[in-house]
């Protein structure tokens, strides 16, 4: 592919580039450009042109030279493209290197140390390229005097309108691949390739159609590869990318290269919010940026919920778990959901984050999600031993006592044995359970004596402190006597934890990119939410009698309900 070549489209001139960067396994970069880019139809008029017949460049020109064939022509421009390791051209950059010591040239101003400063190697090779229209009907016949030339030239000039027959034409030269010097070439060149434009705006249109995740979008790149490239080795990195390249262009285009503080990825979460149409039929939301007016400090709220949990709310809240989860985001702001326990599983109800999770915030965004629910009248909530929470919804629910998780309470206590120097601490460990575990109010008092009784117990003061100033004031939350009335009631909060697990793991892992709070968001409405709708729905339409036929053993009573609560009490049905 070296040598000259005359080609008479732009599109054939940018695949003759193109073919030749993958034969040679190389990049090449416009360095000049005389004369703007013109269509050889938009000249309107050869003012300024100088009218040619031929062009015998001077041995020290760069371009390529045009041979005498009668023809008029005139140069519409010319252009130069250098091996992408070619010579520095930067200014800025010339500047820079010459400004460093030459004993820490590793050293830059910025606080990364900068150990390779440029891939510019100056190699020599090029494409040049000379584009020329010319004028067929203008053709000299025999032989070409200067007089004729001067004639010709003049009559070009003076007849030249918008309906003269013009032909493009374009010269181009190319460097064989061995005028490449300094610089890595063959296979190992396809490393240190900058990465394709067509294969970043697939990247591009990837994210934005919900493709997340580094692994899926490569595999999807693997096909466009083939189709632009169909030869080019895996370590071509203009057409296979590295996972840090996808990464980065992904996070771009989500976050937007523009994002740099909290402040604008505010913005960008009322932006989100208020798009027209996107959210406005199905979403409540309330949002307070964090602001600071003087005196005034506002902290950040964000409370959301989709119509569809405000359904779920009114119909199982008469329990609800409260939970907190934190790392969702990039800031710390914890992320607080309210959860139920539907006919097939758990699902989240409500959502707020907080950039102050005090009692006083968290009960301001309690009391927004209960004035968007009034048919919501929840009986008991079960949370963590935070008191904060358990303030906060005292404060706004004073009927529904505030109950603590079970696996919680015992992972405490667990954990602070172990962190003590307390002895026998198994044994500690199994009197404090059966204490939680008594079923009567007169059982759970001899427990506890029997505790206090103890040598153990009277010895440690660290143990009495702990047990006494922090549980037992609050033991109507934990112990099983004084809440054994409650009729519906759940025992831990391990349904909320395996939402997150869910959300974190794979939704975010998939689909959150750079864990702005923009986008954290954008996962929770386009993709979390609505999955969770979608999976209620199906596990309760499998149940119908329409989709599927009964075995005549269920009862019709049980019949149209979902398969973990039919099997449940099946279960515990007495044997006919």
């Amino acid at each position: 592919m070296a040598g000259l070549h005359v080609i008479y489209s732009e599109d054939e001139l940018q695949k003759k580039i193109f073919t030749t960067e993958c034969e040679q396994n190389t990049r090449f970069v416009q360095h000049r450009k005389r004369r703007r880019s013109l269509k050889f139809e938009e000249l309107l008029s050869l003012t300024g042109y100088r009218i040619r017949f031929d062009e015998c460049n001077h041995p020290s020109s760069v371009f390529p030279a045009i041979q005498y064939d009668g023809t008029p022509f005139v140069i519409l421009n010319t252009e130069v493209y250098e091996c992408h390791q070619g010579p520095q051209r930067a200014k800025h950059l010339k500047k820079r290197e010459t400004a460093v010591d030459e004993d820490h040239s590793y050293l830059s101003s910025g606080k990364k140390r900068c150990y390779q400063t440029s891939k510019k190697r100056n190699c020599p090779a090029k494409i040049r390229v000379k584009r020329i229209l010319k004028f067929p009907e203008y053709k000299i016949i025999g032989q070409p005097t200067a007089r004729k030339k001067r004639q010709v030239s003049q009559q070009l000039k003076a007849e030249f309108s918008i309906q003269t027959r013009r032909e493009p034409v374009t010269y181009v030269h190319i460097d064989s691949v061995d005028d490449h010097q300094y610089h890595l070439t063959g296979e190992l060149a396809g490393f240190t390739q900058p990465i394709d434009k067509r294969v970043i705006c697939q990247i591009k249109q990837l994210a934005l159609e919900g493709h997340r995740n580094v692994s899926s979008v490569r595999i999807l790149l693997k096909e466009l590869a083939k189709e632009l490239a169909p030869e080019a080795p895996e370590n071509n990195r203009r057409f296979f990318p590295t996972n840090d390249d996808i990464r980065t262009h992904i996070y771009q285009t989500i976050v937007g290269s523009n994002l740099r503080s909290a402040q604008e990825d505010q913005a960008n979460v009322r932006k989100l919010l208020e798009t027209p149409g996107k959210f406005a039929e199905e979403l409540k939301y309330l949002f307070r940026p964090a602001s600071s007016d003087g005196e005034v400090i506002n902290s950040l709220l964000l409370v959301i919920q989709t119509r569809f949990q405000q359904t779920l709310m009114a119909k199982y809240g008469a329990v609800t778990l409260m939970d907190a989860t934190y790392k969702t985001t990039k800031y710390e702001i914890p992320l607080y959901n309210l959860c139920v326990q539907t006919n097939v599983g758990f699902f989240i109800v409500a959502s707020f984050f907080l950039s102050a999770d005090t009692t006083t915030c968290i009960a301001e965004a309690l009391e927004v999600i209960k004035g968007w629910n009034p048919s919501w009248h929840p009986e008991n909530f079960m949370c963590d031993f935070d008191m904060r929470e358990i303030g906060a919804l005292q404060s706004i629910f004073k009927d529904a006592p505030a109950l603590l998780c079970d696996f919680h309470r015992i992972t405490a206590w667990r954990k602070w044995l172990n962190s003590s120097d307390v002895p026998n601490k198994n044994d500690v460990l199994k009197q404090l359970q059966e204490i939680a575990s008594a079923e009567t109010e007169l059982n759970y008092r001899c427990l506890l004596q029997k505790l206090k009784n103890s040598t153990t117990y009277k010895e440690n003061e660290k143990l009495k402190n702990w047990f006494e100033r922090k549980w037992l004031k609050e033991e109507t939350r934990w112990a099983f006597c004084f809440r054994k009335d409650i009729f519906n009631i759940i025992s831990t909060t391990n349904g909320i934890e395996t939402q997150y697990k869910t959300l974190k793991h794979f939704y975010l892992k998939e689909f959150g990119i750079g864990k702005s709070l923009a986008n954290v968001l954008e996962v929770l409405l386009d993709k979390f939410f609505p999955d969770s709708q979608l999976s209620y729905r199906r596990e309760n339409i499998k149940s119908f009698e329409e989709s599927r036929n009964y075995s005549p053993e269920v009862p019709a009573f049980l019949r149209n309900r979902p398969r973990k609560f039919m099997r449940h009490c099946l279960d515990r049905l007495p044997q006919m």
